[in-house]
């Protein structure tokens, strides 16, 4: 067999020997850390009593300064408002609910890893508002949602397109109207993310195609030296 001819089939064996090792499909994840409204910090149960701190949203602008926690039910303004749940509860400035007008600003924060591919990132749910959604921030970028009044609860979805590596902020804009004190608060139900990672067989092909080769052409050049110097 001439050299050119052994190096052909080296090459096709290597090929066929890493698609037949490495996966084919690509993998769908979950955001594990994004959660409803009104959860502990593991995110199992909901909160029980009323203004309890919210572990997993902050309210990182208000008019008063305020926390975000949990608001009482079955007291005003639930009775208004969607029932808080066993999945989720309502949020707001005050166990009350009430505050002065403005804008109060709602974060909560999720992980990416570093292999995620950033295009296929869906996030959605369902959210309730008093009185309307402002605006929706993903890591500080605008994304002119379409903005419910408190009830019922409106299903959402997060665009693409913002997301980084590592750490990622979602910020709820609400708008409590100016008329004095008076109830403004938030409600997430049912946020759920994916996102999709490489196809496992790029990474393994590369390795188990590049292991290969040096093994197998290091053989085949020592074949050949030995076939040089007995011609």
């Amino acid at each position: 067999m001439s050299v050119n001819s052994r190096t052909r089939t080296t090459i096709s064996f290597v090929l066929l020997a890493a698609l037949a090792i490495c996966p084919r499909s690509a993998g769908a994840a979950t955001i594990g850390t994004l959660f409803n409204t009104g959860l502990n910090v593991p995110g199992t149960a909901v909160l029980v009593g009323t203004g309890v701190p919210d572990p997993h949203y902050t309210l990182i602008s208000s008019p008063s300064g305020a926390t975000a926690v949990t608001v009482n039910d079955p007291g005003y303004p639930i009775g208004t408002w969607f029932p808080n749940s066993t999945t989720s509860r309502w949020i707001g400035p005050a166990g009350n609910s009430l505050d002065v007008g403005g804008t109060y600003i709602y974060r909560t924060s999720f992980f990416l890893p570093a292999n995620a591919i950033l295009s296929t990132v869906n996030i959605s749910g369902l959210w309730g508002v008093d009185d309307v959604i402002k605006d929706l921030l993903v890591n500080s970028n605008s994304t002119a949602p379409t903005t419910p009044f408190y009830t019922p609860l409106s299903p959402f979805s997060v665009p693409t397109g913002f997301y980084t590596p590592g750490i990622n902020n979602l910020d709820f804009v609400v708008l409590n109207a100016n008329i004095g004190s008076n109830p403004t608060g938030l409600r997430i139900e049912g946020i759920q993310g994916t996102y999709q990672v490489p196809e496992p067989s790029t990474a393994c092909f590369t390795v188990v195609a590049l292991a290969m080769s040096v093994g197998l052409f290091r053989r085949l050049r020592s074949t050949n030296r030995l076939e040089v110097g007995m011609s």
